[in-house]
C-alpha cells in the first residue's frame, strides 16, 4: 500500500464513508482507517447480543431524516450500488406497560385519532404542535443543510417569506430554543402514554435543562 495520502479519514461509518467518497471524486488521495472489523458504522447489521449470535440488527440506520433533502444519492449514484430506502410509516410505536400502544405516523392527523382514545385534548394539542414543528422545519432546513457557522446570504433572504407566512406556527420559536425539553411535553399534553413517547424518542441532551427543547424537532424531522 501506498503511504502517501492527502486526507485521512477516521473510521468507516456513513459520514466518514461519505466524506472519503467526495475527496475521492474531487481527485484526492484517500484512506480510511477503521478498527471494526467491519464497515458502515451504525449503519452496519451485525450480531450485538452475544446470547443470540444468529439475530442481526441494523443499529442505527432507521432515521434517515436529513439524507433525504440532500443530494447524496444522487451525487454518489447510489442508487446504482443498490441503495433501496424504505419509508418506516408507523416511524415509531410506543408500547405502554399496561398493554396500550400509540403509533406516529408520517400524517400527523393519523396519529392525532390515535391519541383521542386517550385524550381529546391531547389529540388537538398534538396538531398544533405538528403544525409548528413543520413551520420550524420550513425555516430552519436551509440553514441546517448550509454551513453550520457561516449562513448563507440566500437562506437568510428566503427565510423572511417563511417567518412572514408562518408568524403564527412560529410563535413558540422562543420556547424551544430556551425551555426545556420536559417542560414543554409536561405543559403542552396530560397523556402519559404521549409525554413518555416525547420523551424516549428525542433525548439528545439531558431533558430538563434550560435550551433542551430543540430536541422536538426530531419529530418534524
Amino acid at each position: 500500500m501506498s503511504h502517501d495520502y492527502d486526507v485521512i479519514v477516521i473510521g468507516a461509518g456513513h459520514n466518514g464513508l461519505t466524506a472519503a467518497a467526495y475527496l475521492a471524486r474531487a481527485g484526492k488521495r484517500v484512506v480510511v482507517l477503521e478498527a471494526s472489523p467491519t464497515s458502515g458504522g451504525m449503519l452496519g447489521t451485525n450480531p450485538i447480543f452475544p446470547s443470540a449470535p444468529d439475530h442481526l440488527i441494523n443499529e442505527g440506520g432507521i432515521q434517515a431524516s436529513m439524507f433525504r433533502s440532500t443530494t447524496i444519492v444522487d451525487d454518489l449514484q447510489l442508487g446504482r450500488h443498490g441503495l433501496r430506502q424504505i419509508i418506516a410509516d408507523p416511524f415509531h410505536v410506543h408500547l405502554d406497560v399496561d398493554g396500550s400502544s400509540l403509533a406516529f405516523w408520517r400524517d400527523p392527523r393519523r396519529t392525532a385519532e390515535e391519541l383521542k382514545r386517550f385524550s381529546h385534548k391531547d389529540a388537538a394539542a398534538y396538531l398544533e404542535f405538528a403544525n409548528q414543528c413543520d413551520a420550524l422545519m420550513d425555516l430552519a432546513l436551509p440553514f441546517m443543510k448550509g454551513h453550520p457557522t457561516r449562513p448563507s446570504g440566500r437562506a437568510l433572504l428566503n427565510s423572511i417569506p417563511v417567518l412572514a407566512r408562518r408568524r403564527k406556527e412560529l410563535r413558540p420559536l422562543v420556547d424551544f430554543l430556551t425551555r426545556s425539553h420536559a417542560e414543554i411535553i409536561t405543559e403542552r399534553f396530560d397523556t402519559p402514554i404521549l409525554q413518555a413517547a416525547l420523551a424516549s424518542m428525542p433525548p439528545f441532551c439531558w431533558m430538563t435543562q434550560d435550551g433542551t427543547g430543540w430536541a422536538l424537532i426530531y419529530i418534524a424531522m
